[in-house]
Protein backbone atom coordinates (compact mmCIF):
# COMPACT_ATOMS: atom_id res chain seq x y z
CA UNK A 1 0.00 0.00 0.00
CA UNK A 2 1.34 3.44 -0.81
CA UNK A 3 2.27 5.71 2.05
CA UNK A 4 2.34 9.49 2.41
CA UNK A 5 5.98 10.39 2.89
CA UNK A 6 5.68 14.18 3.03
CA UNK A 7 2.51 15.88 4.17
CA UNK A 8 2.03 19.10 2.24
CA UNK A 9 3.20 17.75 -1.10
CA UNK A 10 1.43 15.94 -3.88
CA UNK A 11 1.81 12.53 -5.51
CA UNK A 12 5.24 13.25 -6.91
CA UNK A 13 6.65 12.20 -3.53
CA UNK A 14 4.13 9.53 -2.71
CA UNK A 15 5.53 6.04 -3.04
CA UNK A 16 3.55 3.73 -5.21
CA UNK A 17 2.89 5.94 -8.17
CA UNK A 18 1.32 9.21 -9.24
CA UNK A 19 0.82 11.23 -12.42
CA UNK A 20 3.21 13.77 -13.79
CA UNK A 21 1.36 15.63 -16.55
CA UNK A 22 -1.24 18.42 -16.47
CA UNK A 23 -2.01 18.08 -20.17
CA UNK A 24 -4.73 15.47 -19.64
CA UNK A 25 -7.55 18.04 -19.46
CA UNK A 26 -7.62 19.26 -23.04
CA UNK A 27 -10.14 21.84 -24.23
CA UNK A 28 -12.07 19.02 -25.91
CA UNK A 29 -12.27 16.92 -22.73
CA UNK A 30 -13.21 19.97 -20.66
CA UNK A 31 -16.02 20.78 -23.10
CA UNK A 32 -17.21 17.18 -22.80
CA UNK A 33 -17.31 17.13 -19.01
CA UNK A 34 -17.79 20.71 -17.81
CA UNK A 35 -20.69 23.14 -18.03
CA UNK A 36 -18.46 25.96 -16.83
CA UNK A 37 -14.71 26.50 -16.54
CA UNK A 38 -13.06 29.82 -15.70
CA UNK A 39 -9.59 28.71 -16.70
CA UNK A 40 -6.73 29.29 -14.29
CA UNK A 41 -5.09 32.44 -13.02
CA UNK A 42 -1.70 31.95 -11.40
CA UNK A 43 -2.38 34.35 -8.51
CA UNK A 44 -6.12 35.09 -8.15
CA UNK A 45 -9.19 34.22 -10.23
CA UNK A 46 -10.53 37.72 -9.59
CA UNK A 47 -7.85 39.01 -11.98
CA UNK A 48 -9.93 37.49 -14.78
CA UNK A 49 -13.11 39.37 -13.82
CA UNK A 50 -14.02 42.14 -16.28
CA UNK A 51 -17.05 44.33 -15.68
CA UNK A 52 -18.28 41.96 -13.01
CA UNK A 53 -18.12 38.96 -15.38
CA UNK A 54 -15.96 35.87 -15.04
CA UNK A 55 -16.18 34.37 -18.56
CA UNK A 56 -16.87 30.71 -19.30
CA UNK A 57 -13.92 29.29 -21.26
CA UNK A 58 -15.66 26.07 -22.22
CA UNK A 59 -15.50 25.94 -26.02
CA UNK A 60 -18.49 27.65 -27.62
CA UNK A 61 -19.79 29.20 -24.39
CA UNK A 62 -20.81 32.84 -24.09
CA UNK A 63 -22.13 32.84 -20.52
CA UNK A 64 -20.30 33.84 -17.34
CA UNK A 65 -20.37 33.97 -13.57
CA UNK A 66 -21.31 37.32 -12.10
CA UNK A 67 -18.83 38.39 -9.42
CA UNK A 68 -19.05 41.18 -6.87
CA UNK A 69 -16.76 41.94 -3.94
CA UNK A 70 -13.14 41.15 -3.16
CA UNK A 71 -11.05 38.32 -1.75
CA UNK A 72 -12.84 35.29 -0.37
CA UNK A 73 -15.80 37.53 0.44
CA UNK A 74 -16.48 37.95 -3.28
CA UNK A 75 -19.91 36.63 -4.24
CA UNK A 76 -20.28 34.30 -7.23
CA UNK A 77 -23.57 33.97 -9.12
CA UNK A 78 -24.28 31.53 -11.94
CA UNK A 79 -26.64 32.32 -14.82
CA UNK A 80 -30.26 32.25 -13.69
CA UNK A 81 -31.54 29.26 -15.64
CA UNK A 82 -32.55 25.64 -15.10
CA UNK A 83 -29.34 24.31 -16.69
CA UNK A 84 -27.16 25.82 -13.99
CA UNK A 85 -29.64 25.16 -11.17
CA UNK A 86 -29.78 21.48 -12.11
CA UNK A 87 -26.00 21.21 -12.44
CA UNK A 88 -25.64 22.69 -8.94
CA UNK A 89 -26.74 19.53 -7.17
CA UNK A 90 -24.44 20.57 -4.31
CA UNK A 91 -26.76 23.56 -3.73
CA UNK A 92 -23.84 25.93 -3.38
CA UNK A 93 -25.26 28.63 -5.67
CA UNK A 94 -28.96 27.78 -5.39
CA UNK A 95 -31.27 26.67 -2.60
CA UNK A 96 -33.31 23.50 -2.77
CA UNK A 97 -36.43 25.52 -3.67
CA UNK A 98 -34.61 26.99 -6.72
CA UNK A 99 -34.21 30.42 -5.10
CA UNK A 100 -30.77 31.98 -5.20
CA UNK A 101 -28.30 31.39 -2.40
CA UNK A 102 -25.47 33.73 -1.44
CA UNK A 103 -22.32 31.87 -2.47
CA UNK A 104 -18.98 33.47 -1.71
CA UNK A 105 -15.36 32.37 -1.92
CA UNK A 106 -15.32 31.20 1.69
CA UNK A 107 -18.00 28.67 0.88
CA UNK A 108 -16.28 27.44 -2.27
CA UNK A 109 -12.91 26.75 -0.59
CA UNK A 110 -14.42 25.45 2.63
CA UNK A 111 -16.01 22.23 1.36
CA UNK A 112 -15.23 19.30 -0.94
CA UNK A 113 -18.11 19.87 -3.34
CA UNK A 114 -18.30 16.87 -5.71
CA UNK A 115 -19.77 18.82 -8.65
CA UNK A 116 -18.07 22.22 -8.20
CA UNK A 117 -14.34 21.90 -8.72
CA UNK A 118 -12.27 24.62 -7.04
CA UNK A 119 -8.54 25.13 -7.35
CA UNK A 120 -7.14 27.27 -4.56
CA UNK A 121 -3.90 27.83 -2.69
CA UNK A 122 -2.95 25.03 -0.31
CA UNK A 123 -2.33 27.45 2.54
CA UNK A 124 -4.02 30.57 3.89
CA UNK A 125 -5.54 32.72 2.49
CA UNK A 126 -6.63 29.86 0.14
CA UNK A 127 -7.04 32.27 -2.78
CA UNK A 128 -9.18 30.81 -5.57
CA UNK A 129 -7.30 30.18 -8.82
CA UNK A 130 -9.95 28.33 -10.86
CA UNK A 131 -13.67 27.52 -10.74
CA UNK A 132 -15.29 24.71 -12.72
CA UNK A 133 -18.75 23.12 -12.69
CA UNK A 134 -19.42 19.61 -13.99
CA UNK A 135 -22.30 19.00 -16.36
CA UNK A 136 -25.43 17.34 -15.05
CA UNK A 137 -25.21 13.56 -15.35
CA UNK A 138 -21.43 13.38 -15.88
CA UNK A 139 -19.89 10.41 -14.08
CA UNK A 140 -16.12 10.66 -13.74
CA UNK A 141 -13.84 7.71 -14.36
CA UNK A 142 -11.09 6.79 -11.94
CA UNK A 143 -8.52 8.27 -14.35
CA UNK A 144 -10.46 11.52 -14.60
CA UNK A 145 -10.70 11.71 -10.81
CA UNK A 146 -6.94 11.20 -10.52
CA UNK A 147 -6.25 14.01 -12.98
CA UNK A 148 -8.79 16.30 -11.31
CA UNK A 149 -6.96 15.83 -8.00
CA UNK A 150 -3.66 16.62 -9.66
CA UNK A 151 -4.60 19.50 -12.00
CA UNK A 152 -6.98 21.33 -9.65
CA UNK A 153 -4.82 20.74 -6.52
CA UNK A 154 -7.77 19.03 -4.84
CA UNK A 155 -7.40 17.72 -1.27
CA UNK A 156 -6.27 14.14 -0.75
CA UNK A 157 -9.78 13.10 0.30
CA UNK A 158 -11.82 15.30 -2.06
CA UNK A 159 -13.34 12.28 -3.82
CA UNK A 160 -14.25 10.48 -0.58
CA UNK A 161 -11.22 8.29 -0.09
CA UNK A 162 -7.48 8.86 -0.07
CA UNK A 163 -6.22 9.79 -3.53
CA UNK A 164 -2.45 10.07 -3.72
CA UNK A 165 -2.66 12.48 -6.65
CA UNK A 166 -4.16 15.11 -4.38
CA UNK A 167 -2.64 17.76 -2.13
CA UNK A 168 -2.60 18.47 1.54
CA UNK A 169 -4.69 21.53 2.37
CA UNK A 170 -4.14 23.31 5.64
CA UNK A 171 -7.88 24.00 5.92
CA UNK A 172 -8.69 20.28 5.67
CA UNK A 173 -8.39 17.37 8.07
CA UNK A 174 -7.12 14.14 6.56
CA UNK A 175 -10.68 13.29 5.62
CA UNK A 176 -13.26 14.48 3.15
CA UNK A 177 -14.93 17.72 4.22
CA UNK A 178 -18.44 17.58 2.86
CA UNK A 179 -20.51 18.50 5.88
CA UNK A 180 -22.11 21.25 3.82
CA UNK A 181 -25.79 21.77 4.57
CA UNK A 182 -27.72 23.74 1.95
CA UNK A 183 -29.14 27.00 3.21
CA UNK A 184 -32.36 26.60 5.09
CA UNK A 185 -35.32 26.87 2.77
CA UNK A 186 -38.21 28.72 4.34
CA UNK A 187 -41.57 27.92 2.73
CA UNK A 188 -43.81 30.86 1.96
CA UNK A 189 -46.99 31.31 4.03
CA UNK A 190 -50.26 30.75 2.21
CA UNK A 191 -53.87 31.90 2.39
CA UNK A 192 -53.28 35.57 3.25
CA UNK A 193 -56.63 37.31 3.82
CA UNK A 194 -57.50 40.87 4.89
CA UNK A 195 -60.70 41.58 6.81
CA UNK A 196 -62.10 44.90 8.04
CA UNK A 197 -62.68 45.08 11.78
CA UNK A 198 -63.85 47.93 13.97
CA UNK A 199 -61.11 50.55 13.77
CA UNK A 200 -58.78 48.74 11.41
CA UNK A 201 -57.80 45.59 9.52
CA UNK A 202 -57.26 41.97 10.51
CA UNK A 203 -54.66 39.82 8.72
CA UNK A 204 -54.86 36.01 8.66
CA UNK A 205 -52.67 33.42 6.95
CA UNK A 206 -51.67 29.76 7.01
CA UNK A 207 -48.30 28.69 8.48
CA UNK A 208 -46.31 26.30 6.26
CA UNK A 209 -43.31 25.99 8.60
CA UNK A 210 -44.80 23.85 11.38
CA UNK A 211 -44.74 26.73 13.83
CA UNK A 212 -40.98 27.31 13.43
CA UNK A 213 -41.01 30.58 11.49
CA UNK A 214 -41.77 34.15 12.38
CA UNK A 215 -43.96 36.07 9.97
CA UNK A 216 -43.10 39.50 8.59
CA UNK A 217 -46.09 41.66 7.61
CA UNK A 218 -45.40 44.46 5.11
CA UNK A 219 -48.13 47.07 4.61
CA UNK A 220 -48.66 50.20 2.54
CA UNK A 221 -51.43 52.71 1.91
CA UNK A 222 -52.90 53.70 -1.43
CA UNK A 223 -50.08 54.62 -3.85
CA UNK A 224 -47.32 54.51 -1.22
CA UNK A 225 -44.36 52.16 -1.62
CA UNK A 226 -43.33 49.40 0.77
CA UNK A 227 -40.45 50.72 2.88
CA UNK A 228 -39.87 48.37 5.81
CA UNK A 229 -41.46 45.56 7.76
CA UNK A 230 -44.61 46.73 9.56
CA UNK A 231 -44.95 43.87 12.05
CA UNK A 232 -42.85 40.83 12.96
CA UNK A 233 -45.10 38.10 14.38
CA UNK A 234 -43.80 35.36 16.65
CA UNK A 235 -43.68 31.77 15.43
CA UNK A 236 -46.93 29.84 15.83
CA UNK A 237 -49.19 32.91 15.48
CA UNK A 238 -51.19 33.23 12.27
CA UNK A 239 -53.26 36.37 12.81
CA UNK A 240 -52.71 40.08 13.46
CA UNK A 241 -55.18 42.92 14.05
CA UNK A 242 -54.18 46.56 13.68
CA UNK A 243 -55.91 49.83 14.47
CA UNK A 244 -55.27 52.44 11.79
CA UNK A 245 -56.92 55.51 10.31
CA UNK A 246 -58.87 54.48 7.24
CA UNK A 247 -57.41 54.94 3.77
CA UNK A 248 -58.86 54.18 0.37
CA UNK A 249 -56.89 50.93 0.03
CA UNK A 250 -54.69 49.07 2.51
CA UNK A 251 -52.17 46.70 0.88
CA UNK A 252 -50.29 43.83 2.47
CA UNK A 253 -47.79 41.08 1.67
CA UNK A 254 -46.09 38.68 4.09
CA UNK A 255 -43.12 36.31 4.24
CA UNK A 256 -41.75 33.74 6.67
CA UNK A 257 -38.48 34.24 8.56
CA UNK A 258 -36.26 31.65 10.24
CA UNK A 259 -33.09 33.28 11.57
CA UNK A 260 -31.55 35.06 8.60
CA UNK A 261 -33.44 32.93 6.04
CA UNK A 262 -36.57 34.31 4.39
CA UNK A 263 -39.27 32.88 2.19
CA UNK A 264 -40.50 34.67 -0.89
CA UNK A 265 -43.28 37.22 -0.38
CA UNK A 266 -46.87 36.18 -0.86
CA UNK A 267 -48.88 37.85 -3.59
CA UNK A 268 -50.02 41.30 -2.56
CA UNK A 269 -53.55 41.58 -1.16
CA UNK A 270 -55.61 44.75 -0.64
CA UNK A 271 -58.80 45.84 1.06
CA UNK A 272 -60.94 48.98 0.66
CA UNK A 273 -61.41 50.98 3.86
CA UNK A 274 -63.34 53.94 2.44
CA UNK A 275 -66.35 54.19 0.19
CA UNK A 276 -66.83 56.50 -2.75
CA UNK A 277 -66.64 60.26 -2.27
CA UNK A 278 -69.97 61.76 -1.15
CA UNK A 279 -69.00 65.43 -1.02
CA UNK A 280 -66.38 67.02 -3.23
CA UNK A 281 -65.84 70.75 -3.41
CA UNK A 282 -68.79 72.25 -5.32
CA UNK A 283 -71.21 69.51 -4.34
CA UNK A 284 -72.65 71.95 -1.77
CA UNK A 285 -75.84 73.79 -2.62
CA UNK A 286 -75.50 77.34 -3.90
CA UNK A 287 -77.71 79.18 -1.36
CA UNK A 288 -77.85 82.71 -0.01
CA UNK A 289 -75.58 83.94 -2.80
CA UNK A 290 -72.69 81.70 -1.73
CA UNK A 291 -70.68 79.94 -4.46
CA UNK A 292 -68.24 77.34 -3.16
CA UNK A 293 -64.63 77.85 -4.27
CA UNK A 294 -65.03 81.58 -5.04
CA UNK A 295 -63.98 83.71 -2.05
CA UNK A 296 -66.37 82.42 0.56
CA UNK A 297 -65.34 85.40 2.69
CA UNK A 298 -65.35 84.27 6.28
CA UNK A 299 -64.87 87.88 7.35
CA UNK A 300 -64.89 87.99 11.12
CA UNK A 301 -62.62 90.97 11.54
CA UNK A 302 -65.14 92.72 13.74
CA UNK A 303 -64.10 90.98 16.93
CA UNK A 304 -63.16 87.81 18.75
CA UNK A 305 -65.19 84.73 19.42
CA UNK A 306 -67.49 85.16 16.46
CA UNK A 307 -68.99 82.43 14.38
CA UNK A 308 -68.03 82.90 10.74
CA UNK A 309 -70.80 83.75 8.35
CA UNK A 310 -70.71 81.67 5.20
CA UNK A 311 -73.52 80.13 3.28
CA UNK A 312 -76.74 78.90 4.73
CA UNK A 313 -78.36 80.90 7.55
CA UNK A 314 -75.23 83.05 7.81
CA UNK A 315 -73.65 80.66 10.30
CA UNK A 316 -72.80 77.42 8.58
CA UNK A 317 -72.12 75.52 5.39
CA UNK A 318 -75.00 73.13 4.88
CA UNK A 319 -75.57 70.27 2.49
CA UNK A 320 -79.33 70.19 1.91
CA UNK A 321 -80.99 66.89 1.34
CA UNK A 322 -77.93 65.05 2.57
CA UNK A 323 -78.25 62.66 5.46
CA UNK A 324 -75.95 60.20 7.16
CA UNK A 325 -78.79 58.40 8.84
CA UNK A 326 -77.69 55.13 7.22
CA UNK A 327 -74.00 55.50 8.07
CA UNK A 328 -72.20 55.13 11.34
CA UNK A 329 -68.75 56.46 10.43
CA UNK A 330 -67.24 58.84 7.93
CA UNK A 331 -63.98 60.54 7.11
CA UNK A 332 -63.73 64.21 6.28
CA UNK A 333 -60.67 65.62 4.58
CA UNK A 334 -60.29 69.33 3.98
CA UNK A 335 -57.89 72.20 3.57
CA UNK A 336 -58.31 75.78 4.73
CA UNK A 337 -56.48 79.02 4.08
CA UNK A 338 -56.69 82.56 5.35
CA UNK A 339 -55.10 84.98 7.74
CA UNK A 340 -55.46 87.53 10.48
CA UNK A 341 -56.27 85.24 13.38
CA UNK A 342 -56.82 81.65 14.44
CA UNK A 343 -59.77 79.44 13.69
CA UNK A 344 -61.52 76.24 14.47
CA UNK A 345 -63.43 74.30 11.86
CA UNK A 346 -66.20 72.24 13.40
CA UNK A 347 -68.45 69.59 11.97
CA UNK A 348 -72.07 69.17 12.98
CA UNK A 349 -73.41 65.87 11.72
CA UNK A 350 -76.79 64.37 12.58
CA UNK A 351 -76.96 66.16 15.88
CA UNK A 352 -73.35 65.45 16.94
CA UNK A 353 -70.64 68.10 17.14
CA UNK A 354 -66.94 67.47 16.54
CA UNK A 355 -64.09 69.96 16.36
CA UNK A 356 -61.82 69.06 13.47
CA UNK A 357 -59.33 71.85 13.15
CA UNK A 358 -58.27 73.47 16.39
CA UNK A 359 -56.43 76.80 16.33
CA UNK A 360 -54.18 76.75 13.30
CA UNK A 361 -52.41 80.07 13.43
CA UNK A 362 -53.18 81.49 10.00
CA UNK A 363 -51.41 84.83 10.14
CA UNK A 364 -50.95 87.08 7.13
CA UNK A 365 -50.80 85.05 3.94
CA UNK A 366 -49.83 81.72 5.57
CA UNK A 367 -51.68 78.67 4.35
CA UNK A 368 -52.69 75.53 6.17
CA UNK A 369 -53.64 72.86 3.68
CA UNK A 370 -54.09 69.20 2.92
CA UNK A 371 -55.11 68.25 6.42
CA UNK A 372 -56.25 64.64 6.76
CA UNK A 373 -58.41 64.35 9.86
CA UNK A 374 -60.59 61.39 10.66
CA UNK A 375 -63.89 61.49 12.46
CA UNK A 376 -65.89 58.50 13.62
CA UNK A 377 -69.28 59.92 14.66
CA UNK A 378 -72.05 57.73 15.91
CA UNK A 379 -74.99 59.08 14.01
CA UNK A 380 -78.19 60.00 15.73
CA UNK A 381 -80.36 57.83 13.54
CA UNK A 382 -83.98 58.84 13.34
CA UNK A 383 -83.30 62.37 14.47
CA UNK A 384 -85.11 65.10 12.60
CA UNK A 385 -81.87 67.06 12.60
CA UNK A 386 -80.13 64.94 10.02
CA UNK A 387 -77.58 66.51 7.72
CA UNK A 388 -74.06 67.91 7.71
CA UNK A 389 -72.87 71.37 8.69
CA UNK A 390 -69.41 72.96 8.71
CA UNK A 391 -69.00 75.91 11.07
CA UNK A 392 -65.97 78.14 11.60
CA UNK A 393 -65.16 79.79 14.90
CA UNK A 394 -62.37 82.36 15.07
CA UNK A 395 -60.48 84.42 17.59
CA UNK A 396 -58.70 87.63 16.77
CA UNK A 397 -60.58 88.28 13.56
CA UNK A 398 -59.53 87.34 10.06
CA UNK A 399 -60.72 86.17 6.68
CA UNK A 400 -60.68 82.44 5.95
CA UNK A 401 -61.73 80.14 3.15
CA UNK A 402 -62.31 76.41 2.89
CA UNK A 403 -60.44 75.29 -0.22
CA UNK A 404 -61.44 71.65 -0.37
CA UNK A 405 -63.79 69.33 1.47
CA UNK A 406 -64.52 65.69 0.80
CA UNK A 407 -66.42 63.11 2.76
CA UNK A 408 -66.22 59.33 2.43
CA UNK A 409 -68.02 56.62 4.34
CA UNK A 410 -65.70 54.45 6.45
CA UNK A 411 -66.33 50.80 5.74
CA UNK A 412 -65.45 49.54 9.21
CA UNK A 413 -68.09 47.12 10.49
Amino acid sequence: MPTISAIGTNASVISGGGISSRSYWTTTKIADKFLYDSGEDATDILNKVVGGHLPNLVTGSVDYLTVTGTGLNARYRTPNNDTYRTADSDYAFWKTDASESICDGNRLVGYDFPRIIIKCLDVAPYTILRISILKTGVILTATEINHLHYTWHLPFFWSGSLNLNGYNKQNRPLAQKYDWTPEAVTPMPTGLTLTLISGGVKYDWTDTNSGNAQTEIWCRNDSDAYTTVTYTINAGIVTKSETINPVDLRYCKIRAKIGSAYSDFTAEQSIAMLGSELIVNGAFDDVSGWNFGVDQGWDVSGGKANWAAIGFNANSLWRTGFTLANYTKCRVKFSISGGGGSARLSLFINGTWSIFLNDPYLDGVSVWSDGDYVYYPTTNKGSSNTGIYFVAYTTGGGVFSIDNISLKVILFP
